[in-house]
């Protein structure tokens, strides 16, 4: 199964951020997540405007859920603070993922879930005091061993340097912030985020 890169939006606007969005979805960038929590509903649809149709069926919206409906939106993310109220039945003809914090958190999911974050599996590249939340090596077991689980997908200080740590835990994938965007980590700070998109690529093919 191909591996899935998914790239989450800085929380605030940069600068050509429109421009370099659409260049990652045309490398093949799997899913693109909207994720502004100071956006107010105007500021999201004035963001969301911005794009063509094509780009748009790429977007998992965090935040304004009805926005995936009026702009077509590929799914929505459900947040640590949305959950259990009742999103996924209401949105349940769109793409929808979850944010997970603990691998035991995986076991009460169903497998309805497109995929599900867990993070951060390293310290953070664009939180400051984000530290990994567990033992990298205590997860091959659990991963493999827990067939049920919907995909679950890395987040959380993910970089060229460190991709390879997470190789052969069972990982379906990885979403990237501070690895792809220059403004949020001295790490990317030499190279666009296409640059850094195409760099991470080819590892993630071996994971």
């Amino acid at each position: 199964m191909d591996k899935k890169i998914i790239v989450i939006s800085p929380p605030e606007v940069l600068r050509n951020e429109k421009e370099r969005v659409e260049e990652l979805i045309k490398a093949g960038l799997d899913y693109f997540h909207v994720r502004k929590p100071g956006y107010k509903p105007g500021d999201t649809e004035q963001y969301l405007n911005q794009y063509s149709l094509d780009v748009r069926q790429k977007m998992i919206l965090h935040h304004h859920y009805e926005l995936a409906e009026k702009y077509d939106l590929r799914g929505i993310h459900i947040t640590e603070k949305n959950k259990n109220r009742g999103y996924e039945k209401v949105y349940s003809h769109r793409q929808i993922s979850i944010s997970c914090h603990h691998p035991e958190e995986l076991k009460d999911l169903s497998r309805n879930y497109a995929y599900a974050f867990l993070s951060p599996v390293m310290d953070s590249l664009s939180k400051q005091d984000y530290p990994a939340a567990f033992r990298l090596e205590g997860l091959i077991n659990f991963l493999l061993n827990n067939k049920e689980l919907p995909p679950v997908i890395a987040l959380g200080g993910i970089h060229p340097g460190s991709v390879s740590k997470i190789k052969g835990l069972g990982f379906s994938g990885i979403a990237l912030l501070g690895a792809i965007w220059p403004e949020l980590s001295n790490l990317s700070d030499t190279l666009s985020p296409l640059e850094n998109f195409m760099q991470i690529k080819d590892l993630v093919k071996v994971l």
